[in-house]
Protein backbone atom coordinates (compact mmCIF):
# COMPACT_ATOMS: atom_id res chain seq x y z
CA UNK A 1 0.00 0.00 0.00
CA UNK A 2 3.12 1.89 0.76
CA UNK A 3 4.27 2.10 -2.85
CA UNK A 4 1.18 2.73 -4.04
CA UNK A 5 0.85 5.91 -2.14
CA UNK A 6 3.94 7.67 -2.50
CA UNK A 7 3.40 8.49 -6.09
CA UNK A 8 0.19 10.31 -5.40
CA UNK A 9 1.82 12.44 -2.26
CA UNK A 10 5.09 13.44 -3.26
CA UNK A 11 3.71 15.96 -5.96
CA UNK A 12 1.68 17.10 -3.34
CA UNK A 13 3.98 17.64 -0.87
CA UNK A 14 6.47 19.30 -3.82
CA UNK A 15 3.78 22.00 -4.73
CA UNK A 16 3.47 22.61 -1.01
CA UNK A 17 6.94 23.07 -0.27
CA UNK A 18 7.11 25.78 -3.12
CA UNK A 19 4.05 27.41 -2.11
CA UNK A 20 5.62 27.66 1.67
CA UNK A 21 8.66 29.12 0.23
CA UNK A 22 6.90 31.63 -1.68
CA UNK A 23 4.94 32.51 1.00
CA UNK A 24 8.29 33.03 3.19
CA UNK A 25 9.50 35.20 0.43
CA UNK A 26 6.62 37.44 0.77
CA UNK A 27 6.75 37.53 4.27
CA UNK A 28 10.57 38.78 4.56
CA UNK A 29 9.77 41.15 1.58
CA UNK A 30 7.14 42.54 3.80
CA UNK A 31 9.19 43.22 6.52
CA UNK A 32 12.00 44.35 4.81
CA UNK A 33 9.82 47.06 3.11
CA UNK A 34 7.97 47.29 6.79
CA UNK A 35 11.75 48.21 8.29
CA UNK A 36 13.12 50.13 5.36
CA UNK A 37 10.38 52.68 5.92
CA UNK A 38 10.27 52.49 9.65
CA UNK A 39 13.85 53.14 9.01
CA UNK A 40 12.95 56.15 6.72
CA UNK A 41 10.20 57.59 9.49
CA UNK A 42 12.77 57.75 11.82
CA UNK A 43 15.23 59.34 10.05
CA UNK A 44 12.73 61.91 9.27
CA UNK A 45 11.16 62.26 13.10
CA UNK A 46 14.72 62.33 14.26
CA UNK A 47 15.55 65.05 11.66
CA UNK A 48 12.44 67.12 13.27
CA UNK A 49 13.34 66.76 16.25
CA UNK A 50 16.91 68.10 15.93
CA UNK A 51 15.69 70.88 14.14
CA UNK A 52 13.21 71.27 16.93
CA UNK A 53 15.87 71.39 19.50
CA UNK A 54 18.24 74.21 17.54
CA UNK A 55 15.29 76.32 17.74
CA UNK A 56 13.98 75.92 21.09
CA UNK A 57 17.92 76.67 21.93
CA UNK A 58 17.73 79.59 19.38
CA UNK A 59 14.75 81.05 21.50
CA UNK A 60 16.43 80.29 24.73
CA UNK A 61 19.22 82.61 23.40
CA UNK A 62 17.48 85.10 22.40
CA UNK A 63 15.52 85.37 25.24
CA UNK A 64 18.67 85.48 27.57
CA UNK A 65 19.74 87.75 25.25
CA UNK A 66 16.84 90.46 25.92
CA UNK A 67 17.45 90.10 29.50
CA UNK A 68 21.50 90.79 29.47
CA UNK A 69 20.81 94.05 27.01
CA UNK A 70 17.44 95.36 29.79
CA UNK A 71 19.96 94.42 32.40
CA UNK A 72 22.60 96.34 30.84
CA UNK A 73 20.62 99.32 30.11
CA UNK A 74 19.51 100.14 33.40
CA UNK A 75 22.85 100.30 34.58
CA UNK A 76 25.05 103.37 34.53
CA UNK A 77 26.94 103.61 31.25
CA UNK A 78 30.12 103.67 32.98
CA UNK A 79 29.50 100.28 34.56
CA UNK A 80 28.24 98.37 31.96
CA UNK A 81 30.14 95.87 29.91
CA UNK A 82 28.69 96.30 26.92
CA UNK A 83 28.95 99.44 25.43
CA UNK A 84 25.74 100.32 22.67
CA UNK A 85 27.66 102.84 20.74
CA UNK A 86 29.98 100.37 19.49
CA UNK A 87 28.74 96.91 20.34
CA UNK A 88 26.05 94.97 18.09
CA UNK A 89 27.13 91.88 19.23
CA UNK A 90 27.36 89.57 22.33
CA UNK A 91 28.34 85.96 23.27
CA UNK A 92 25.15 84.35 25.30
CA UNK A 93 25.57 80.90 26.04
CA UNK A 94 27.80 79.86 23.51
CA UNK A 95 26.03 81.49 20.39
CA UNK A 96 26.97 84.99 18.84
CA UNK A 97 23.95 86.94 19.00
CA UNK A 98 23.39 90.10 16.96
CA UNK A 99 21.45 92.91 18.53
CA UNK A 100 20.16 96.44 17.83
CA UNK A 101 18.42 98.78 20.63
CA UNK A 102 16.96 102.34 19.59
CA UNK A 103 14.31 104.82 21.89
CA UNK A 104 11.17 103.23 20.66
CA UNK A 105 9.72 106.89 21.62
CA UNK A 106 11.47 108.70 18.53
CA UNK A 107 9.17 106.79 16.15
CA UNK A 108 6.04 108.31 14.40
CA UNK A 109 3.30 107.76 16.88
CA UNK A 110 0.29 106.17 14.17
CA UNK A 111 -2.53 107.54 16.60
CA UNK A 112 -1.67 110.84 17.32
CA UNK A 113 0.34 111.54 14.17
CA UNK A 114 -1.99 112.74 11.16
CA UNK A 115 -2.82 110.34 7.94
CA UNK A 116 -0.65 112.47 5.87
CA UNK A 117 2.75 112.39 7.88
CA UNK A 118 2.37 108.34 8.64
CA UNK A 119 1.62 108.47 4.87
CA UNK A 120 4.59 110.29 4.20
CA UNK A 121 7.09 108.56 6.77
CA UNK A 122 5.70 104.99 5.07
CA UNK A 123 6.87 106.27 1.36
CA UNK A 124 10.19 107.56 2.62
CA UNK A 125 10.68 104.35 4.26
CA UNK A 126 10.08 102.78 1.44
CA UNK A 127 7.06 100.75 2.06
CA UNK A 128 5.20 98.92 -0.28
CA UNK A 129 2.20 100.72 -1.85
CA UNK A 130 -0.28 98.24 -1.08
CA UNK A 131 1.24 98.16 2.33
CA UNK A 132 0.61 101.96 2.45
CA UNK A 133 -2.81 101.61 0.94
CA UNK A 134 -4.15 99.14 3.49
CA UNK A 135 -2.59 101.29 6.78
CA UNK A 136 -4.28 104.69 5.06
CA UNK A 137 -7.44 102.36 5.25
CA UNK A 138 -6.72 100.95 9.02
CA UNK A 139 -6.37 104.38 10.06
CA UNK A 140 -9.57 105.86 8.59
CA UNK A 141 -11.46 102.96 9.85
CA UNK A 142 -9.58 103.37 13.61
CA UNK A 143 -10.49 106.66 13.73
CA UNK A 144 -13.97 106.94 12.31
CA UNK A 145 -14.64 104.79 15.14
CA UNK A 146 -12.74 106.78 17.69
CA UNK A 147 -11.07 103.20 18.60
CA UNK A 148 -6.89 103.92 19.22
CA UNK A 149 -4.58 101.01 17.28
CA UNK A 150 -3.39 98.88 20.20
CA UNK A 151 -0.56 96.91 18.76
CA UNK A 152 0.93 97.11 15.38
CA UNK A 153 0.69 92.99 15.09
CA UNK A 154 -1.80 92.41 12.57
CA UNK A 155 -1.89 95.66 10.60
CA UNK A 156 0.45 94.24 8.03
CA UNK A 157 0.47 90.72 6.45
CA UNK A 158 3.35 88.47 7.64
CA UNK A 159 6.93 89.35 9.05
CA UNK A 160 8.12 91.38 6.84
CA UNK A 161 5.08 93.99 6.90
CA UNK A 162 5.38 93.67 10.59
CA UNK A 163 8.86 94.66 10.30
CA UNK A 164 8.27 97.51 8.28
CA UNK A 165 6.08 98.92 10.05
CA UNK A 166 7.68 98.93 13.30
CA UNK A 167 10.89 100.30 12.09
CA UNK A 168 9.19 104.12 12.01
CA UNK A 169 5.62 103.54 13.86
CA UNK A 170 5.02 102.91 17.33
CA UNK A 171 1.66 102.90 19.63
CA UNK A 172 3.98 103.78 22.80
CA UNK A 173 4.07 107.37 22.77
CA UNK A 174 6.16 108.01 19.55
CA UNK A 175 6.07 111.56 17.67
CA UNK A 176 3.45 113.52 16.33
CA UNK A 177 5.13 114.96 13.41
CA UNK A 178 7.42 114.10 10.81
CA UNK A 179 9.72 116.21 8.62
CA UNK A 180 11.68 114.36 5.35
CA UNK A 181 14.18 117.18 5.47
CA UNK A 182 15.32 116.12 9.13
CA UNK A 183 16.14 112.98 8.59
CA UNK A 184 20.14 113.45 8.97
CA UNK A 185 19.03 115.05 12.45
CA UNK A 186 19.99 112.82 15.28
CA UNK A 187 16.90 113.93 17.17
CA UNK A 188 14.75 113.29 14.38
CA UNK A 189 12.27 110.42 13.70
CA UNK A 190 13.51 106.94 13.44
CA UNK A 191 16.82 108.13 13.57
CA UNK A 192 19.85 106.20 15.89
CA UNK A 193 20.72 108.63 18.90
CA UNK A 194 23.21 108.05 21.49
CA UNK A 195 21.76 105.24 24.50
CA UNK A 196 23.17 106.66 27.62
CA UNK A 197 21.32 105.52 30.52
CA UNK A 198 17.59 106.08 29.70
CA UNK A 199 15.40 107.59 31.91
CA UNK A 200 13.04 105.61 34.09
CA UNK A 201 9.79 105.50 31.74
CA UNK A 202 11.65 105.14 28.48
CA UNK A 203 10.49 103.19 25.88
CA UNK A 204 13.22 100.88 24.12
CA UNK A 205 13.13 98.20 20.77
CA UNK A 206 15.84 95.75 21.09
CA UNK A 207 16.10 93.41 18.37
CA UNK A 208 18.09 90.27 18.30
CA UNK A 209 19.22 87.54 16.44
CA UNK A 210 21.50 84.29 16.52
CA UNK A 211 24.45 85.13 13.89
CA UNK A 212 23.39 82.91 10.55
CA UNK A 213 19.25 83.05 11.67
CA UNK A 214 18.35 86.59 11.04
CA UNK A 215 15.39 85.76 9.15
CA UNK A 216 14.11 84.20 12.67
CA UNK A 217 14.79 86.62 15.10
CA UNK A 218 13.14 88.42 18.12
CA UNK A 219 11.81 92.25 18.66
CA UNK A 220 10.91 93.31 21.88
CA UNK A 221 9.70 96.73 23.27
CA UNK A 222 10.72 97.46 26.89
CA UNK A 223 9.61 99.73 29.76
CA UNK A 224 12.41 101.01 32.16
CA UNK A 225 10.28 101.07 35.40
CA UNK A 226 13.07 101.66 37.78
CA UNK A 227 11.64 99.01 40.20
CA UNK A 228 14.58 97.14 41.63
CA UNK A 229 12.88 94.21 42.37
CA UNK A 230 11.33 94.82 38.51
CA UNK A 231 13.70 97.16 36.71
CA UNK A 232 11.69 96.53 33.14
CA UNK A 233 8.52 95.67 31.28
CA UNK A 234 7.42 93.59 27.96
CA UNK A 235 5.65 96.07 26.65
CA UNK A 236 5.45 93.95 23.28
CA UNK A 237 7.00 91.21 21.72
CA UNK A 238 7.07 89.81 18.04
CA UNK A 239 8.90 87.20 15.26
CA UNK A 240 10.87 89.17 13.31
CA UNK A 241 13.48 89.16 10.20
CA UNK A 242 15.23 92.96 10.56
CA UNK A 243 18.25 91.92 11.61
CA UNK A 244 18.83 90.21 8.07
CA UNK A 245 17.54 92.75 5.61
CA UNK A 246 16.20 96.30 4.93
CA UNK A 247 12.56 96.74 7.15
CA UNK A 248 11.12 97.88 4.36
CA UNK A 249 13.04 95.91 1.68
CA UNK A 250 9.92 96.04 -1.15
CA UNK A 251 11.72 92.94 -2.48
CA UNK A 252 11.32 90.57 0.33
CA UNK A 253 7.74 91.68 1.60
Amino acid sequence: MSDGGSPHLEPANRGERGYILASVIGVLLAISLVASALVTVSGEAASRLRRAEDAAKREAVLEAAILVLTAQLAMDPRRRMLDFEEASTLDVLGQSVRFRIAWETNKLDINRADPEAIARRLEVAGAPAELRTSIRARLTAARSSNTPIGLLAGLAPGIAGEDCLASVLTVFGGQESFDPERLGDPDSVGEKVPIGRPAVGSRMAIDVAVHGHEADGLSVVMLLAGDSAAPWQVMDWRRSSVLGKEACDETQS
